[in-house]
């Protein structure tokens, strides 16, 4: 039976550090779960870092015996982050159409994206994740996404969750410490 190793994610809670490695299986159209490890975190308090050798050896004794487990060698995971940092904000976005038919493009999503980002205030804090709520061409609700539509003005409404720039600079270098390089951060409520 042969795997292919897609993806291996971390958790690193306030109780317990988290590791699970997974793998596609040739003869099946979902992954399999090859290691899920869980031991007690050390060096942090509420969410935070209080000790960054210790969280780092948290990481590096989960992140080993997962790699016991599977047989896979991590290099590489996925960050899940929590805690009472965690925030959520919305964003109001707008964008003229460029195309001189109208028509919505990618490039006009992105730019009304874009502006959504820039009407925020941030003040120390790291956006993580973000995703669309709402969508209007000119003052109209969208339903799904609007590329592809014809219109003059396109506005979103967006969620994003975001973070203490500090904490998050400090879990990324705990786990770099740890040897892994981060692939990706998701919220812990998506992850």
């Amino acid at each position: 039976m042969s795997k292919t190793v897609i993806t291996a994610g971390i958790d690193l809670g306030t109780a317990l550090t988290r590791v699970v490695v997974l793998a596609w299986n040739k003869d099946s159209s979902q992954p399999e779960i090859l290691s899920s490890v869980s031991v007690p975190t050390k060096g942090m308090r509420h969410g935070y870092i209080i000790n960054p050798i210790d969280a780092t050896a948290s990481i590096q004794k989960a992140v080993s015996i997962a790699e016991k487990e599977s047989g896979i060698k991590i290099h590489k995971a996925t960050l899940s982050m929590g805690g009472t940092s965690l925030s959520s904000e919305t964003g109001l976005g707008s964008a003229i159409i460029s195309k001189p038919d109208g028509e919505v493009t990618a490039f006009d999503i992105k730019t009304a994206l874009e502006n959504a980002e820039e009407n925020i205030d941030l003040k120390n804090r790291r956006i993580i994740y973000n995703a669309p709520i709402a969508w209007k061409l000119d003052g109209k609700e969208v339903p799904g996404k609007p590329e592809g539509m014809h219109g003059i003005k396109l506005e979103v409404k967006v969620m994003y969750i975001t973070c203490l720039t500090q904490h998050f600079d400090d879990l990324l270098t705990v786990v770099a410490d740890a040897g892994i390089e981060i692939i990706d951060v998701v919220p812990s409520s998506i992850a």
